[in-house]
């Protein structure tokens, strides 16, 4: 091989003009086509590290990287920087501890504004920089959301005022820019005059405005007729989030049981909205008879005789008891005896019962359910009674509340999901065929080039190869092989190798013993003879250039060599042995 290609300068100048402008058009073709399979094959080397970024972002970013020295690619029009796929995450962290990209482009000023004192500045100029920095970190935060593209506020803090009814309140201006194809439900845009709100003293919702680049304002005003729509709005969501949850269900009931794509289930619920609040107060419920509050039980007895027992309790309550004269004067008017006295007074209290209760019910009570299912007609065997049974269980239908279900069968019709299931297929198919494609041309590039590089060795190979060694020596310069032309062609037969090599050695002067001529091939012993004869007057020069040739001869036809001078040695030997 490496004689090969030191012979290589020598075998491009031997060609003509016309093999050697098609050897270098075949060789750049080979080249390029390596080439361009090497490219198409390999990994991109570099993966993105920044997207959708803003020109000045894109430019800090890139200003950054050419600082730290790093190789960089800028693609979709600037918005995507890529790098190195091995040096990607280092540089987000490197561009992160630096502050890039900010989100909202170079300019946009945080609360790092205050990183660095200045004792000569002015109570404004204090202001103004926290009103800077409080809008700078607004726009960074607004800026995070998906589907923001970049944002700007801007604020309006009045000063303080020392009567109350002379404060004005704190507004703000919130601009937006989405994103291609983005879009923020009027929820978002809540959400983002909450932040801005809760982000600034004193600042209330309603007093944020948002619009987009285009001048749109987004998002309802907060006024009572934006809440009674919004509640609207929500009230229909819920309802139609109640009919897709009864809808699916029934659906997947009935796939499992016809079949998909023989049956359509449609519900219908009215919920109800009424905010009701009771209050039940029963009064001995369940016949429960009164019970005992409260009990007083007074007793009294009085046992004696004799005129002092009966004075000692006469008498009334007052002054007329409290006077001996007249005590006497009753004792001795009364006669005399024996007398007893006793009191009893019970007095109950009861508390009558009672069952008190407060019953709220939440808004969005399910009143009824309305449910139509029709099946296709083309399945059999088809009990529409026991389909009816099994979906009113499933649901939870109640009669007594107004719920309906109807169950019936229809034709269907197929055209629409057929087509559908045909297009699927065929984007399928022609997906598929498009990778068959390109795995086709992947590795159709690759053995084309393999072939060319192939033949281009080949031709290489042929054109640098050592001609066959001429043995053509007489005057008349008529060689002993055919046409007078040494080569590779001419020595593929022992014949023609066993008369070469015979040539050569007759012109070195060295005779074969008869007995090998004897068993040479007519050919070879002809063309021995004729060399023989006509390398006799040969100089010294020529006959040291006949030993080169069978140097080299060897060199190029080891094994036929050494084959014909095995069979010369055997033979030999074999005459040997005779004699």
């Amino acid at each position: 091989m490496s004689q090969s290609f030191r012979d290589l300068p020598r075998a491009i100048a031997g060609m003509g003009w016309g093999r050697q402008l098609g050897f270098v058009v075949g060789a750049v073709a080979v080249f390029a086509a390596l080439f361009a399979v090497f490219v198409y094959l390999q990994a991109p080397a570099t993966v993105p590290l920044y997207t959708n970024l803003a020109e000045p972002d894109a430019a800090a970013v890139v200003g950054k990287l050419r600082e730290l020295k790093v190789t960089y690619s800028i693609t979709d029009g600037g918005s995507t920087v890529r790098v190195p796929n091995e040096q990607a995450a280092d540089l987000r962290l490197q561009l992160a501890s630096a502050g890039l990209p900010n989100g909202s482009g170079v300019g946009v000023v945080g609360m790092e504004v205050f990183d660095r004192s200045n004792l000569g500045i002015t109570d404004f100029a204090q202001k103004l920089n926290y009103q800077r920095g409080l809008e700078g970190e607004l726009m960074r935060t607004i800026g995070r959301l998906s589907a923001v593209d970049q944002a700007r506020v801007h604020l309006v803090l009045p000063q303080d005022r020392l009567f109350a009814a002379q404060q004005r309140d704190a507004s703000a201006s919130v601009v937006l820019k989405l994103k291609a194809g983005a879009k923020l439900t009027d929820d978002q845009i809540s959400s983002v005059k909450f932040l801005v709100s809760r982000s600034v003293e004193g600042l209330k919702p309603e007093n944020v405005g948002v619009v987009d680049t285009a001048g749109t304002t987004l998002g309802k005003a907060d006024t009572a007729d934006g809440a009674r729509d919004k509640q609207a709005s929500m009230r229909v969501e819920v309802q139609h989030q109640r009919e897709l949850e009864i809808e699916r269900k029934v659906q997947n009931l009935l796939d499992q049981a016809i079949g998909k794509g023989r049956s359509i289930v449609k519900a219908t619920v009215a919920l109800d909205w009424d905010v009701v609040e009771q209050k039940v107060e029963t009064f001995s419920p369940g016949t429960l008879q009164p019970q005992t509050r409260s009990q007083k039980d007074t007793r009294e007895s009085f046992a004696g005789q004799g005129a002092d027992a009966q004075a000692a309790a006469g008498g009334v309550p007052g002054t007329q008891a409290n006077i001996p004269t007249y005590q006497a004067g009753a004792a001795g008017g009364a006669g005399g005896g024996t007398s007893s006295y006793q009191k009893s007074e019970v007095t109950s209290n009861y508390e009558v019962s009672s069952d008190k209760r407060a019953i709220s019910r939440a808004p969005g009570e399910l009143k009824n359910v309305g449910i139509a299912v029709m099946i296709d007609q083309a399945v059999q065997n088809i009990q529409a009674e026991q389909l009816t049974q099994a979906v009113s269980a499933a649901v939870g239908l109640q009669p007594a509340r107004g719920d309906q279900i109807a169950v019936v069968t229809v034709p269907f019709d197929t055209t629409m999901s057929a087509n559908l299931a045909k297009t699927i297929e065929d984007e399928t198919a022609q997906a598929r065929q498009n990778d068959l494609i390109q795995m086709g041309v992947k590795a159709g590039g690759l053995v084309v080039a393999l072939i060319g590089l192939a033949l281009l060795f080949r031709m290489l190979s042929a054109s640098i190869r050592p001609a066959g060694v001429a043995v053509a020596g007489g005057v008349d310069g008529a060689g002993l092989l055919p046409d007078g032309k040494g080569g590779v062609a001419a020595l593929q037969t022992p014949e023609a190798i066993e008369a070469q090599i015979s040539a050569l050695m007759s012109g070195d002067g060295a005779e074969l013993p008869p007995h090998v001529l004897a068993s040479m091939a007519p050919e070879a012993r002809a063309k021995y003879e004729t060399a023989r004869v006509r390398t006799r007057q040969l100089s010294p020069s020529e006959r040291a250039r006949r030993r080169e040739e069978v140097r080299r001869l060897a060199m190029e036809q080891p094994a036929l060599i050494g084959e014909t001078l095995s069979r010369w040695m055997a033979i030999d030997s074999a005459m040997a042995g005779a004699s």
